[in-house]
């Protein structure tokens, strides 16, 4: 665990203003010749930190290019949840996205390059808020936003692409006391097979549980217990049985409508601090 926390803490303090977009270039392995682009931009769970951290081990030990794109204020510095995420032109030779936002606000163009790369149906893996990626978008792309009303995109991207929107008594919301309350998150029994759990067996989430609804065509893949201790333990919470904590999905709805055929998968942790979980980082380097 101590070389993930001093990894993590490099992260902390590399991010701030350094650049606007890290580049790892990967070598030999199973992603040689492929492209995954990253975008860190949420308010709450640091994907400025988780990011980088699986980019670059995707890129050491599997071959893939990946590229980090942060969300910056108005000086340019990366900020959590900044207005703006420069270089998203990367996302026009992507292979696959890693997509790790919440409540954004983006220029039109950049939104632009964002939805010409999911109406090229590519494939995207998801982690918690960003089922509710948008939020106060206005004008051309306001049908984005978590909470849009409109039949012709229902609930905006994130409901559109993951199944899932931050909606209190229909969709998502915490699960447990947020920050306090740690979540253990294990297979779901009749997925146990799947590759994208392979070598998984407990995952703890310091980030905590959320209360998920999968969309119906979705293949569960995790579920998550709430429990009544930040740090894992076996004090598991009665009052909050088990719930889905994450899934896949072999389609979605472009912004145009256009139903896509496309890799999706999604999960409710992702949190800088899941990360020191070992199995937590191999589920999100066999779901890239």
């Amino acid at each position: 665990m101590k070389v993930w926390t001093i990894f993590l803490a490099s992260c902390i303090l590399a991010a701030p203003g350094i650049a606007q977009s890290l580049v790892y270039e990967g070598t030999e392995g199973v992603g040689k010749g492929k492209h995954i682009v990253f975008i860190a931009n949420d308010h709450e769970y640091r994907s400025e930190q988780s990011c980088p951290l699986l980019a670059k081990v995707l890129a050491k030990h599997h071959g893939f290019r990946c590229t980090v794109l942060f969300g910056v204020d108005d000086q340019g510095v990366i900020t959590p949840g900044g207005p703006e995420v420069p270089g998203m032109e990367a996302l026009a030779n992507a292979d696959m996205l890693f997509f790790f936002t919440r409540f954004m606000n983006l220029p039109d163009g950049q939104a632009e390059l964002l939805v010409d790369y999911f109406e090229r149906g590519g494939p995207v893996v998801g982690v918690r808020t960003s089922t509710h990626c948008f939020n106060g978008q206005k004008g051309k792309w306001a049908k984005l936003n978590f909470n849009y009303g409109g039949d012709d995109y229902h609930g905006g991207l994130g409901k559109q692409i993951f199944g899932n929107t931050w909606e209190r008594e229909q969709g998502q919301s915490h699960y447990g006391s947020n920050h306090q309350m740690g979540a253990r998150i294990t297979p779901v029994a009749s997925a146990s097979n799947h590759p994208l759990l392979r070598g998984i067996d407990q995952i703890h989430a310091y980030s905590g549980a959320y209360k998920s609804q999968p969309p119906a065509d979705a293949n569960p893949l995790l579920e998550v217990q709430v429990l009544n201790t930040f740090g894992p333990s076996d004090d598991i919470n009665d009052e909050k049985p088990l719930v889905n904590a994450g899934w896949t999905r072999d389609s979605y709805t472009a912004p145009s409508g256009a139903q896509k055929d496309a890799r999706v998968v999604y999960t409710s942790f992702g949190a800088s601090e899941d990360l020191l979980s070992e199995d937590g980082r191999r589920f999100f380097v066999n779901a890239c």
